[in-house]
């Protein structure tokens, strides 16, 4: 168990975890960054851009359910410090141009993508006072958005100047450069190693014993698992929808999605005060699902005569909503976890709601395929979020009859 830290580490140690789940992120938005300019020379339509994005959450499911076990035998900073390695030979890997490697770009960045949250919420644990518990989560969870934004902000205008392969290799060497950031860690978090602590999926059946037994536990999971599908939908897709079918300009459906990617930063962090100050973090989460199913209707019905700013206010309400809740939620389930769980817990959830990204995207690129249009896909998507959220507010709101009862 780490010693309390004073403020300024417990503050380093959420810019740490935030920094690299903002580079993890960054790696994977940059298929749906590129995938309007890469598709062709990858043989594959814009549209089946969700294959990579099911082979990236299919490695992240694995890797993560692997991380209890690498942060006791090699402990969590250098397992994070690990991830940052992995993303710049996938980024690397990935500029070949060939769709074989992109395939093992897709693999290597799913499995340090996988990695960072249960590692990330384990030094969170051990450092961040309770009371703040769900806005330093949601702190750290911003790294998501902001790794999308900085993809939709800075590839763009390199293609401008570069091709896609030459833009992959800049940002690989780029990524090196957070390895410097991780080293004052190693001494607050890396005291207790078990060298002899095998690479195996230990405590991988309890976990699931314990969320499959947990009713509270297991509608968090439910609702997480939903959420996950409209995010990977919006994040995937929607450079693509504006792009393809509304005639944007790349530029201008990358300042949408980065408009949509930094709100959901600000809304990462105002949800994650509103848990913590409410002490109803599950109310929360209902209100999220409501707001991101309206959008998802909202998006629907986009089309050509649809002004700017209003397909931006849109997008902007889906990233606060749809891009907003994992914050929240990875700190209830921090809450929830048996004592000395965290690690595994997480990456028990996070194998399922991992499953909504893994069937998610294919089932949406190929919905346009059927169906013609992006914007038929989510109107069909809609009532997913808005049901789980009636079953979360059903729930909070029995919780809350059975504790005054008890009084």
């Amino acid at each position: 168990m780490t010693a309390a830290l004073n403020r300024g580490q417990v503050f380093g140690a959420v810019a740490m975890t935030t920094a690299v789940q903002t580079l993890t992120a960054f790696a994977f938005s940059v298929t749906s960054i590129l995938a309007p300019v890469s598709a062709t020379d990858l043989g594959l339509p814009a549209s089946r851009v969700g294959i990579l994005v099911s082979i990236f959450f299919s490695s992240a499911i694995v890797s993560g359910l692997l991380s209890g076990a690498l942060s006791r035998r090699y402990g969590p900073v250098a397992t994070l410090r690990a991830c940052v390695l992995l993303i710049a030979i996938a980024l690397a890997t990935g500029a070949s141009g060939h769709i074989l490697p992109v395939i093992a770009y897709a693999i290597l960045s799913g499995a340090a993508h996988g990695v960072v949250n249960p590692v990330s919420s384990l030094v969170l644990a051990q450092a961040v006072p309770p009371k703040v518990r769900s806005m330093m989560f949601s702190v750290k969870q911003t790294g998501v958005p902001m790794g999308a934004a900085l993809a939709g902000v800075l590839l763009p205008p390199l293609l401008l100047i570069m091709t896609w392969q030459q833009a992959l290799l800049c940002t690989a060497l780029g990524s090196l450069v957070l390895l410097p950031v991780l080293q004052p860690f190693y001494p607050l978090f890396d005291r207790e190693l078990h060298p002899e602590s095998p690479i195996v999926f230990s405590g991988v059946r309890e976990s699931f014993v314990e969320i499959l037994g947990n009713p509270r536990v297991l509608q968090l999971v439910g609702a997480a698992t939903v959420f996950a599908f409209v995010q990977l939908a919006v994040t995937t897709f929607l450079v693509t929808y504006l792009h393809l079918e509304l005639s944007f300009s790349l530029l201008a459906a990358g300042a949408v999605f980065s408009a949509m990617s930094l709100a959901s930063v600000l809304g990462r962090v105002f949800w994650g005060w509103v848990a913590d100050r409410t002490g109803k973090p599950r109310r929360v989460l209902a209100g999220l699902g409501f707001l991101m199913g309206g959008c998802c209707i909202a998006g629907g019905f986009f089309t050509l005569a649809w002004p700017i700013w209003a397909v931006t206010l849109t997008a902007i309400l889906w990233g606060m909503s749809a891009v907003g809740w994992n914050g929240v939620f990875l700190a209830e389930i921090a809450r929830l976890a048996p004592k000395g769980k965290v690690a595994g817990m997480t990456s028990g959830v996070q194998a399922f709601f991992f499953a909504g990204s893994v069937f998610g995207a294919p089932l949406f690129g190929a919905g346009v395929g059927a169906l013609g249009g992006f914007g038929s896909c989510y109107l069909l998507l809609a009532p997913l979020p808005i049901l789980c959220s009636v079953v979360l507010l059903r729930s909070s709101f029995t919780s809350a009859r059975a504790r005054r009862s008890v009084r």
